[in-house]
């Protein structure tokens, strides 16, 4: 039977310097926001605290809020490019790229003596699929600072519209904070897994498989889309319509190449 699935094979640290990267990042836009927010504070109490404000003041403070708020998503998309995640994201790829090459060729060792381990094809269309992974998760850390700066806005506004104190709005925005350092976490565990599950399934391309079998983490932190699917034989044409691991945020399922089809193709 199928071993434990790969991704508990991951060192932990695995991730950890594209994560620490990402933090860094976080860290300048909370200090950036703070910096903002300090500076808006008395128009946002002026506001919320007296309705009676005349029109004139009103506007003038709204209008102090939507300049500031304005001059911090400069700011803060300028953060991205002072602080560079590109080396981290390269390792972290490069790693997961390696990891399941080594991975699928022990997996033909254990069930085929002596391969031929020239039917693996060359690298060059992994290497592709590592540069096009780079991209994308380049341009997704991009987009942390705009995201950033949304929710920020919009709990500012909304606050303001339901006459929240600073104090709650000050809740408010710590929660954005929270969820933006999750999202960081996520994206880096995330280019791991993506990058694995993309060489995995390019290698079994080239080499010929038709059928894999869906593994799972094995542990009390699977959630009920996975669960069920442990230990099934899949058409690899039919994974292609629904989908290959990950199915889903923090996923850490994986596939295997089906033990019959490898001795077949391996064999002398």
């Amino acid at each position: 039977m199928a071993r434990g699935p790969r991704y508990s094979r991951f060192p932990a640290p695995v991730a950890l310097e594209l994560q620490n990267a990402l933090n860094a990042i976080i860290d300048e836009l909370v200090s950036e926001s703070e910096r903002v927010l300090d500076l808006i504070k008395l128009d946002y109490q002026a506001l919320v605290r007296d309705r009676a404000l005349s029109f004139a003041n009103r506007h003038l403070g709204l209008d102090r809020i939507e300049r500031a708020l304005e001059e911090l998503r400069e700011k803060l998309i300028a953060v991205t490019e002072r602080i560079g995640v590109y080396n981290a994201i390269k390792k972290v790829t490069e790693l997961a790229a390696r990891k399941a090459l080594k991975d699928i060729e022990s997996d033909i060792k254990r069930v085929v003596r002596k391969p031929d381990l020239t039917l693996i094809f060359p690298d060059k269309a992994i290497r592709a699929i590592s540069e096009a992974r780079i991209r994308a998760t380049v341009s997704t850390v991009k987009t942390i600072p705009v995201q950033f700066h949304e929710a920020l806005v919009r709990t500012i506004y909304d606050a303001a519209t339901a006459g929240k104190s600073y104090a709650d709005l000050a809740k408010d925005i710590r929660a954005i904070y929270d969820t933006t350092r999750a999202r960081a976490q996520t994206i880096a565990i995330h280019e791991l897994n993506d990058t694995y599950s993309e060489v995995t399934r390019q290698r079994h391309k080239e080499i010929g498989i038709q059928h894999v079998r869906w593994l799972i983490a094995k542990d009390d932190r699977v959630c009920e889309i996975c669960r069920p699917m442990d230990g099934e034989r899949f058409r690899v044409a039919e994974l292609e319509r629904r989908g290959w691991p990950p199915r889903h945020v923090r996923c850490r399922c994986t596939v295997i190449a089906d033990e019959e089809e490898l001795k077949e193709i391996f064999k002398k």
